[in-house]
């Protein structure tokens, strides 16, 4: 009886000191900063293996794609997706500056020779990717 009473004790114990340090970590922000700074990276990177992506179609194909899911299969295994794409930014500093209120990667062809592929970072930047770069 008495080891069970002990046992109870330390796991009560244990969960209290993990939900402090829980507590403290999102309170403080420095979870959520680098939480943030993880998806923000994720973002760059994609951005970057489409860029990559449409780049060899043009060279196979003599111009960019019309939507990149044509870049599926040959060039892509699947396209990637925002981080947090199902999510609203509602509080997000991107809200003011692009025209709409999700996280997503947009990709606009403006003619055969161009493109620009644009994400919003959590943080606030936006990154815009074009065809010159």
């Amino acid at each position: 009886m008495r080891k069970r009473l002990l046992t109870i004790i330390f796991i009560i114990l244990a969960l209290t000191i993990t939900g402090g340090v829980f507590l403290y970590f999102s309170s403080n922000g420095e979870f959520t900063e680098s939480a943030q700074e993880a998806r923000d990276s994720q973002r760059f990177h994609d951005l970057q293996s489409l860029r990559l992506a449409l780049t060899m179609y043009r060279g196979e194909q003599g111009s960019y794609p019309n939507t990149l899911a044509e870049l599926i299969p040959g060039y892509l295994a699947k396209l990637p997706a925002d981080p947090r794409a199902s999510e609203s930014f509602e509080n997000n500093k991107c809200l003011t500056t692009l025209a709409y209120d999700t996280f997503q990667y947009r990709y606009e062809r403006y003619n055969e020779q161009a493109f620009i592929l644009t994400a919003c970072f959590e943080s606030g930047f936006v990154l815009t990717i074009n065809s010159n770069e």
